[in-house]
């Protein structure tokens, strides 16, 4: 894996003497120190400790994993088990009794408590990452209760990342471009192009598309960045010969 991290380094700085836009480096630098954070099950049982105590303080129904102590090693750990079910599947889920706007609300409150009050966060919240409680012991006959899993790879946000985060947050919902550069900018990123685009990709970001349309939109997408390239290039090509 160290290799392997290695050769990242090498080629994202390949990539940015090519091309200054695609500076790729400060992504890839504080990846690797988390992956590497990642494989230490002592600090995924802290994490699990602390968002733990804070989703209880939080008041949000949600179930969270606790490490056994004496179990805990820095290759292995073993914590209490969860039954579930992946909350993938509808149809599995309304058989299962589950509502999912319960359940998508609690996930939901779960992540802002996490990052808008505590500042401490799963920093890879994939959907294999949340499950449905299928235990009526520890969801107390409650069936649209998640449980939250693997916060091996986490982010600490400070008071003023946080606020900066919501701002982030405000611009991209209100099409802002400039609340969106100055977000951007309290979060310490450095700034090539217009944030025009960083806001259109925001924007698709919260933007549901119904599954028959996600085709269409690729396609749609694909022609975007094929036309911007080819001018890009013809503006290069005009510049060139003057």
């Amino acid at each position: 894996m160290k290799l392997d991290l290695i050769n990242l380094s090498i080629l994202l700085g390949m990539l940015r003497r090519f091309d200054k836009e695609q500076d790729w480096r400060p992504l890839a630098k504080e990846w690797s120190s988390a992956v590497r954070a990642e494989l230490d099950f002592r600090l995924e049982a802290d994490n699990l400790r602390e968002v733990s105590a804070n989703m209880k303080r939080s008041g949000v129904k949600v179930i969270v994993p606790e490490p056994k102590d004496g179990w805990i090693a820095r290759r292995a750990m073993l914590m209490t088990f969860c039954e579930g079910r992946p909350a993938r599947d509808a149809l599995e889920m309304e058989e299962l009794g589950a509502n999912r706007d319960v359940f998508m609300e609690r996930v939901c409150m779960a992540f802002a408590s996490q990052i808008h009050e505590d500042g401490f966060f799963n920093a890879d919240p994939h959907p294999g990452n949340v499950h449905l409680s299928t235990d009526q012991k520890q969801n107390h006959g409650d069936p649209s209760v998640p449980i939250l899993l693997d916060y091996g790879l986490t982010k600490r946000f400070d008071s003023q990342m946080r606020l900066a985060f919501a701002q982030l947050m405000h611009a991209s919902h209100t099409s802002d471009p400039d609340g969106l550069e100055r977000a951007l900018e309290n979060m310490g990123f450095i700034f090539e192009r217009e944030p025009l685009e960083d806001l259109a990709n925001m924007r698709r970001l919260f933007t549901v598309v119904p599954k028959s349309q996600v085709a269409e939109q690729r396609r749609v997408r694909r022609q975007e960045l094929a036309q911007r390239k080819k001018e890009e290039q013809e503006a290069e090509s005009n510049s060139e010969a003057v």
